[in-house]
């Protein structure tokens, strides 16, 4: 969901939506996040992962998580 947001908005809306919890609830956090409604971001994950599937790819981490 990040790689996807950043790509559209840029690593600030990341940060924001990963430091904010929003008292409406997750959904209403990524349609702020993305200015769109959740079902249209919802269409484009599901088309970002059926591509990541098909082309085989896998998605990397830049930091080591254990330190």
């Amino acid at each position: 969901m990040f790689s996807l947001l950043q790509s559209g908005a840029g690593r600030e809306a990341c940060v924001a939506l990963a430091s904010n919890l929003d008292p409406e609830g997750a959904g209403r956090a990524i349609e702020r996040a993305f200015m769109r409604p959740v079902v249209e971001v919802e269409d484009d994950w599901r088309g970002y992962l059926a591509d990541l599937a098909a082309t085989g790819a896998r998605p990397t981490i830049s930091r080591r998580l254990d330190g």
